[in-house]
C-alpha cells in the first residue's frame, strides 16, 4: 500500500479576516512571529510528537484581524480548564500549575496586538482544545467575558451560529470604534506630507515617519467636545474654579496612524498617544486616546487640565490642552469597558484629549545637558502646579517627562514638560485623603522608597521630588558611561535590584530603600566633578536628609501591614537620627515571645520639634538643579544606543514595568523562560474581571449572548 499524503500542520492560532478593506494593505503588514507557550517563534503545538511537521509561513495581519480563534491540541495547555469533568465556575482551574496562566497570558498579547493595531472597544476570540471543547471569550480593558465549555464536535452549530451573527453585525458591534473611519487614499496621503511642512523641526519630522510605518493604516478620528461642562457643576471640582459654561466647541477631525506610545497592558488605561493632523487648522498635534475609571470620585485627567491653565502664566511648563472628551457617539452615552456585577475590575470610560505640542519622549535626550534641562524644567512645572494651583502630580516618571522642539523657533534651546496629570490630587484631598484612589499611585521604578516600601503610606510632595531623583538616575545608567552600562549583563542586574525589583505583596525594592536613606546613589563612574555627577550626589544628600525626619520611618513601620523581618526597622538615636537596627525584628504588635504589646504613638526626641525636611518644598531641589543647570563647564558624555534587550513585564501598576535582560530576540534559554512567566503574570491581572457565562437556555437552545 503506498504511502498516504503528509499530514498538514496544525496552527497555533487562525485568524478570520472579514475587514471589508482592501487585503491588499493587510499584506504590506510585517511578519509577526507569534511564540507559542514554550516561546519558540513559530512553533506549533503538536497532537503527536511522531508527526512531521511542515513549515508554516504566515503573517498575522494584526490590523485587519476581526476574531482570534486559538486551538490548543493539549487540554493542559488551554487558556482555560475544558473537560467532561470541569463544572461550571471551574474554568480557571489550577489543575496543571502554571499552563493554564501562560497559555492565558499568551492569548491576552494576542488581544493586545489587535487593541494596539486598531481603534476597538473590545475584540472576541475562540478558544478550542483539541479534546473537542471550546469556549468563547469577548476581552476589553475592564475585564475578560468566558463562555461555558461546549462541544464542538457534538454541537458545531453553537460556532457556526456565533460566526453568522458576527458576520451579520456591524463594525461596531464587532467590537470597533465607530468615531475611529478608515481614512481616504487622499487623507492618508495628506497626512503622509505632513513631514514636509516641519522640516525646520528635525525631531517632529522623526516622530512623523515613525507614525507613517508601513503596514499600519491611517484612520480619522473625531474628537467630541459638545458637552463640556464647567468644572464646578463637576461633584469633583476643585474649589476656586469659576462659574458659567463656556460656549462649547464642535467636533474635530483628527488623522492618525501608527501611535508614538503604547500602553503594555490590556488592563487598565490602556493609554495610546498619536502625533495627528487637525484637519480643520492643517497642523500637527498630540493625541492622547485613554481608558479612565469612571468613578464619579476620581477626577477626570481634563479637569485638572482645565484647572491648571485656568489662568495661564509664562513658563508653566505643562502640556497645553486644546480639547478633548469622552468618546460618545450623538445622541449616545460614553464608550464604556463592560464589567458585569460582582466580576470584579473597574469600569472603565474611553477620553481622547488633544495637545498643542508635539514632544520628544526623555529617553530621547540628545545629550546629559539636554536631559538636565528637561527634567529641572518638569520640575519648574511640577512646582508652579503644587505653589500656584495647589495640585500634586503623584506620578513624576520617565514617561511623563516630555521634551519640546518649538516649530516656531528651530534652533531654539528645548525645554521639557511635566504630562500624564489623571493622578494628580488637590492639597485638600491629601490632607483629607478619600476612598476614590489608593493613596498610593505612581510607577515603581520612580516612586520614592519610602512609598515602594510602605504601600500605607500616603503620597506627599517629598515622594514626588524624589521621584524627580530616580527619573535622573535612571535615564543616567541606562544611556550614559557609568560602571555598569559597560556590561549589558551588569546592567541589567543593577537595574532589577535597584529600580524593578518587588514582591508579590507589591512592596518595591528593599536595595533602592537603603540606598536613599544612606544618601547612595546607584550610579558609579561618572567622571567625579561633572555637573551630572555633583547634581545626583547633591540630590541624594537632600533625600538622605529627609529621611531622618524623627519617627517618620518608625510610624511607617508601626502601621505596616506587613511583617518586617528583614526589613528596614529603625531605631531612633540620641542625636535625633534614624539608624538601621541590623538584629532580629519582630512584626510590629509583638514582642520577642510574640506577645502582644500595644502600638502606641511614637514619641519624638525635642530635636524632633524643630526639624525641617529639605524636601519640605521644591526650594532646595530646585537649586540644586539650578547650579547644574548653571555650570559653565560641562564634559562631554557619549550617550548609548538604545539595545535588543528583552523587555519583560513587571506589576501592571508600573506603567514603565519592564524588567531588563541581556538575552537579544529569538536567543534560546533563560529568555523563554522569562516569556513564559511573563504571559502568566500578564493573565493573572485579569483573572479578577473573568466571569463565565451560560452558553444554553432551559431549552438547550444557544443563547444570544454576543450580540
Amino acid at each position: 500500500m503506498g504511502k498516504g499524503p503528509s499530514p498538514l500542520p496544525i496552527p497555533s492560532h487562525v485568524t478570520i479576516e472579514t475587514h471589508p478593506h482592501s487585503p491588499s494593505q493587510a499584506s504590506q503588514e510585517p511578519a509577526v512571529p507569534v511564540p507559542d507557550v514554550d516561546g519558540n517563534e513559530g512553533a506549533v503545538d503538536s497532537l503527536d510528537a511522531s508527526i512531521d511537521r511542515l513549515p508554516l509561513h504566515a503573517r498575522t495581519a494584526w490590523s485587519w484581524l476581526e476574531v482570534i480563534i486559538e486551538v490548543k491540541a493539549s487540554p493542559k495547555r488551554a487558556p482555560f480548564a475544558c473537560g467532561p469533568h470541569i463544572k461550571p465556575g471551574q474554568f480557571l482551574s489550577h489543575a496543571y500549575g502554571d499552563e493554564h496562566g501562560i497559555s492565558r497570558g499568551q492569548s491576552l498579547q494576542y488581544c493586545l496586538q489587535v487593541l494596539h493595531r486598531q481603534h476597538r472597544i473590545f475584540v472576541f476570540t475562540i478558544s478550542i482544545c483539541g479534546n473537542g471543547y471550546a469556549r468563547f471569550v469577548r476581552v476589553d480593558h475592564s475585564s475578560a467575558l468566558v463562555s461555558e465549555q461546549f462541544h464542538y464536535l457534538t454541537q458545531p452549530d453553537i460556532i457556526g451560529t456565533f460566526l453568522y451573527r458576527l458576520a451579520k453585525l456591524d463594525m461596531a458591534g464587532r467590537g470597533h470604534d465607530p468615531t475611529a473611519t478608515l481614512a481616504t487614499k487622499d487623507e492618508a496621503d495628506k497626512f503622509a506630507a505632513l513631514k514636509a511642512q516641519y522640516q525646520n523641526s528635525p525631531s517632529i519630522v522623526h516622530i512623523l515617519e515613525k507614525a507613517t510605518t508601513e503596514g499600519w493604516p491611517t484612520y480619522k478620528l473625531t474628537v467630541n467636545c459638545a458637552e463640556t461642562r464647567p468644572a464646578v457643576q463637576c461633584e469633583t471640582s476643585i474649589e476656586g474654579d469659576p462659574d458659567g459654561a463656556r460656549p462649547p466647541p464642535s467636533p474635530r477631525e483628527y488623522l492618525v496612524c501608527r501611535p508614538t506610545y503604547t500602553s503594555r497592558s490590556i488592563i487598565g488605561r490602556a493609554t495610546k498617544g498619536f502625533v495627528a493632523l487637525d484637519l480643520k487648522e492643517n497642523v500637527a498635534v498630540f493625541l492622547k486616546d485613554t481608558w479612565r475609571p469612571s468613578e464619579e470620585a476620581v477626577r477626570t485627567e481634563k479637569s485638572i487640565y482645565e484647572h491648571l491653565w485656568r489662568q495661564p502664566a509664562a513658563n508653566m511648563h505643562i502640556p497645553t490642552l486644546l480639547l478633548g472628551d469622552d468618546v460618545r457617539v450623538p445622541g449616545f452615552p460614553p464608550q464604556c469597558t463592560f464589567v458585569p456585577y460582582g466580576a470584579g475590575g473597574t469600569p472603565r470610560v474611553h477620553s481622547r484629549l488633544v495637545f498643542k505640542e508635539v514632544c520628544r519622549g526623555l529617553e530621547d535626550f540628545k545629550g546629559s545637558r539636554e536631559l538636565v534641562h528637561a527634567i529641572r524644567d518638569a520640575l519648574r512645572g511640577h512646582r508652579w502646579a503644587w505653589e500656584e494651583r495647589k495640585m500634586l502630580h503623584r506620578d513624576v516618571s520617565v514617561g511623563n517627562i516630555l521634551i519640546y522642539d518649538d516649530p516656531e523657533k528651530p534652533g531654539s534651546q528645548s525645554k521639557g514638560l511635566l504630562c500624564d496629570w489623571e493622578l494628580a490630587k488637590s492639597e485638600a484631598e491629601i490632607q483629607n485623603p478619600r476612598a476614590s484612589q489608593a493613596s498610593r499611585s505612581g510607577t515603581l521604578q520612580f516612586m520614592s522608597a519610602l512609598l515602594s516600601w510602605y504601600p500605607q503610606k500616603d503620597h506627599l510632595l517629598s515622594d514626588d521630588l524624589e521621584s524627580f531623583m530616580h527619573v535622573l538616575t535612571w535615564c543616567t545608567m541606562m544611556y550614559l558611561p557609568n560602571d555598569a552600562a559597560y556590561s549589558e549583563e551588569k546592567l541589567a542586574s543593577t537595574m532589577w535590584n535597584y529600580f524593578d525589583e518587588h514582591s508579590r505583596d507589591h512592596r518595591g525594592s528593599f536595595g533602592k530603600f537603603k540606598s536613599v536613606r544612606k544618601g547612595v546613589s546607584p550610579v558609579v563612574g561618572l567622571p567625579e566633578y561633572h555637573p551630572l555627577n555633583v547634581l545626583i550626589e547633591d540630590l541624594a544628600s537632600l533625600c538622605k536628609d529627609h529621611y531622618k525626619t524623627p519617627g517618620m520611618i518608625e510610624k511607617l513601620e508601626l502601621t505596616s501591614p506587613f511583617p518586617t523581618i528583614g526589613g528596614p526597622r529603625s531605631l531612633v538615636a540620641s542625636d535625633g537620627t534614624v539608624e538601621q537596627d541590623d538584629s532580629h525584628s519582630p512584626e510590629p504588635g509583638f514582642d520577642e515571645d510574640n506577645s502582644t504589646v500595644e502600638t502606641e504613638e511614637v514619641q519624638l526626641l525635642p530635636q524632633a520639634q524643630t526639624f525641617v525636611s529639605p524636601l519640605n518644598d521644591h526650594v532646595r531641589f530646585a537649586a540644586a538643579f539650578g547650579r547644574a543647570v548653571g555650570s559653565k563647564n560641562w564634559p562631554l558624555l557619549v550617550k548609548k544606543p538604545k539595545t535588543r534587550r528583552v523587555l519583560i513585564y513587571t506589576p501592571l501598576a508600573s506603567r514603565m514595568g519592564t524588567k531588563r535582560t541581556t538575552s537579544t530576540v529569538g536567543e534560546s534559554g533563560d529568555s523563554q523562560a522569562h516569556n513564559k512567566r511573563a504571559r502568566a503574570d500578564e493573565a493573572q491581572v485579569a483573572l479578577a474581571g473573568m466571569v463565565q457565562l451560560r452558553l444554553s437556555t432551559p431549552h438547550g437552545e444557544p443563547e444570544d449572548v454576543f450580540s
